[in-house]
């Protein structure tokens, strides 16, 4: 199954690509263009917005209960006689590869260390939420609002097609006016492409790389996919 699976997802994309290339020639220039500025635009405010909503979710509701949690394991670890027992256990909450990239290189254990040997364990479990667990609860955050205000946005943006009515007629000679809306189909596949690779780095994310049909060694293996997923921010 391993095998196969690289296969199947290379497939997938050319299958995106075709799809898109034919439904954008038959629509035509005018009416691909306005799907593809729906879809652009859809996908920058669900960026930004995503971002900075996740920051305000975690800094006013998750942060005090996330750096209480981590206190508690820290207290119990050193109250058993294990000093460094609780940044063990404290690391495998988080894929080891975003504890390597999330804070310049440095391990849970770097950041914390310090902290532990004054006895400052409040200050261990602060720096270790600000380095590690905030980038990373705010990635999946972020990941799931993009989807949300992605989809809301798409439907808000959908009265941009009561302009076909007049920007329809615009002349353009019909064999000109499919080749361009088949072009703007490639764009189109692009996008779309690039917001399935996002759904597979968050079931990667979400799953620790554990998946047997979908993993980062998967992902690695196809030709195609991973043109798209390369440039997803942490995402290797």
């Amino acid at each position: 199954m391993h095998f196969a699976m690289p296969v199947i997802y290379d497939a997938l994309v050319i299958f995106v690509i075709v799809y898109n290339v034919i439904s954008s020639y038959k629509l035509g220039f005018i009416r691909s263009v306005l799907s593809i500025i729906n879809y652009f635009i859809s996908f920058l405010i669900a960026g930004f917005f995503g971002k900075f909503l996740s920051g305000l979710i975690f800094d006013g509701l998750i942060k005090s209960e996330v750096e209480k949690n981590l206190l508690n394991m820290l207290n119990d670890s050193v109250a058993s006689g294990d000093l460094f027992g609780g940044i063990d256990k404290i690391s495998n909450m988080i894929p080891s590869w975003f504890n390597f990239l999330a804070s310049d290189q440095k391990s849970i254990s770097d950041v914390s260390k310090n902290f532990i040997l004054q006895k400052d364990l409040s200050g261990a479990a602060s720096a270790i939420s600000n380095e590690f667990f905030r980038p990373y609860i705010i990635m999946i955050i972020s990941s799931i609002l993009f989807f949300i205000l992605f989809a809301i946005t798409r439907l808000l943006f959908k009265k941009i097609y009561r302009l076909n009515n007049i920007v329809q007629n615009i002349p353009v000679v019909g064999g000109v006016n499919n080749l361009l809306g088949g072009f703007c189909g490639v764009i189109k596949s692009g996008i779309i492409l690039y917001i399935v690779a996002i759904v597979a780095f968050i079931i990667i994310l979400v799953t620790k790389d554990e998946m047997g049909f979908l993993n980062s060694q998967i992902i690695d293996e196809t030709n195609l996919f991973f043109m798209f997923y390369k440039f997803i921010p942490f995402a290797r």
